[in-house]
């Protein structure tokens, strides 16, 4: 009976389960990274979906919130960040290394300015929600301005993290 609860932490001692099993993970991730890349690419899409998801929330969340007329152009920087997640999206990193290796300098000159394209669209489209804050705050639709540069912010979040993990490798889109 004492064996048994000398073994036994004090109350003050012990450690969450949770903490316990994140550090464990945390841990491995260190230790093998290709263990998290592989995780990622199972579980890049999901988290991806949920922040585009949760970008036009926001949008929408602005625009029901708003009482009075906004101005029309303040749709255009999330519509942009849109088409550059696209943009972004329609060369994986797989196939660019794939032009890369190919040995065809215009071929790999080409991709590259496409990405260069599609970030520097991306990055005007957050431009063009911070000039929509500026342009707003103070105005009665000044939730528009928030929700632009939110819904932009988690598009651009989305479009990084879907294009760094994704992989052909399973055959998949």
């Amino acid at each position: 009976m004492r064996a048994r609860q000398s073994r036994q932490l004090k109350p003050k001692e012990r450690r969450p389960k949770l903490a316990t099993t994140m550090s464990q993970l945390l841990r491995n991730y260190i230790e093998n990274p290709e263990e998290l890349d592989a995780s990622m690419r199972k579980w890049a899409p999901v988290v991806s979906g949920g922040l585009f998801s949760g970008a036009w929330w926001s949008w929408a969340n602005a625009v029901i919130s708003v009482d009075g007329p906004y101005p029309s152009k303040d749709v255009w920087p999330t519509m942009l960040s849109c088409v550059s997640l696209v943009l972004i999206n329609l060369l994986s990193r797989d196939q660019l290394q794939d032009i890369s290796s190919s040995g065809d300098d215009e071929a790999n000159t080409r991709a590259r300015l496409w990405l260069l394209f599609s970030f520097l669209l991306a990055f005007a489209a957050v431009g063009g929600s911070i000039s929509v804050l500026v342009a707003a705050s103070g105005a009665s639709y000044e939730a528009i301005g928030w929700g632009s540069v939110t819904s932009t912010g988690l598009i651009l979040l989305s479009s990084l993290l879907l294009w760094r993990y994704r992989s052909n490798d399973d055959g998949a889109w």
